[in-house]
């Protein structure tokens, strides 16, 4: 039997993320049900001197758009931008096939916002982080 070395590499090498991420890939490829390619969603809104005001980071793969991170500035928030970035995502999700969205967001975050999209919780952490909770959401985009 091999001895195993596990370390903590906070600092990884992009090729050795890359090969992680391509050997699951290459397993998904081989057990899926259907065959499915990874798309990534990288939305920017920006203001008129080019600077980041806004944008939205996910990926589509096995049929549905993960929202990973929505972030608007807060001098342009409850001006609808969070709302548009959301939509051309699940826009961008719909033509590439994704019949749902997902996302995780935390109690002190943004659930109400998201819930008035039409995402529904799915599943709740308690205490993750102390003193808040981890929200598990879904939305249909049939």
């Amino acid at each position: 039997m091999s001895e195993w070395n596990i370390g903590n590499e906070e600092k990884a090498k992009a090729e050795d993320i890359r090969y992680l991420i391509g050997k699951l890939k290459e397993f998904n490829d081989a057990h899926a049900p259907v065959p499915f390619e990874r798309k990534e969603v990288r939305l920017f809104a920006r203001d008129d001197d080019g600077k980041i005001i806004g944008g939205l980071l996910g990926n589509i793969g096995m049929h549905c758009l993960v929202i990973q991170i929505l972030w608007v500035e807060e001098l342009h928030r409850s001006q609808r931008l969070g709302r548009r970035l959301v939509a051309e995502a699940e826009k961008i999700a719909v033509q590439s096939g994704a019949l749902q969205s997902i996302l995780e967001t935390t109690s002190f975050q943004a659930p109400e916002f998201y819930e008035k999209l039409g995402y529904s919780i799915i599943f709740e952490l308690a205490d993750a982080p102390l003193g808040a909770d981890t929200i598990f959401m879904q939305k249909s985009l049939k």
